[in-house]
């Protein structure tokens, strides 16, 4: 998934991350809501691994948004 991807699609993978995750995933899904451009990047860089599941095609995706 490119950034582009990632940053278009942010508000949903905040719900994936603070419904379907632990603990660390919850407080990075507030992280993340709460980043501006250069954190977002910064979070997405980090943790390229976790976007498989919570990103766009992965597992605990879903676009209806809260």
């Amino acid at each position: 998934m490119t950034f582009e991807t990632f940053r278009d699609n942010r508000g949903y993978i905040c719900d994936a991350l603070a419904t379907y995750g632990g603990g660390f995933c919850q407080g990075l899904a507030v992280a993340l809501s709460r980043a501006d451009g250069s954190n977002t990047r910064r979070i997405y860089e980090a943790w390229p691994e976790l976007w498989a599941d919570y990103g766009p095609g992965g597992r605990f995706f879903q676009r209806h948004g809260c």
